[in-house]
């Protein structure tokens, strides 16, 4: 089995194995969308065990941070 986010030994840094980069990216950007509206929004995320569900949410949760912190 393929792990989704993996820290590579010589600089910590987290690894998109499963290319969930773009699910990642829409994901922010319908927050971003509802937020703007004033409307609130709830997630799922199904999925087995390793398909790599808490790491769409930490990218996810980082990438938010990011931009917020930005504005």
């Amino acid at each position: 089995m393929v792990f989704a986010g993996v820290k590579t030994k010589n600089q910590g840094e987290i690894v998109d194995l499963l290319k969930r980069g773009p699910f990642i990216e829409q994901m922010v950007r319908f927050a971003n969308n509802f937020s703007d509206s004033k409307i609130g929004i709830c997630y799922g995320i199904n999925g087995e065990w390793g398909v790599g569900k808490t790491f769409v949410l930490n990218e996810f949760e980082k990438r938010i941070q990011e931009e917020y912190i930005q504005e």
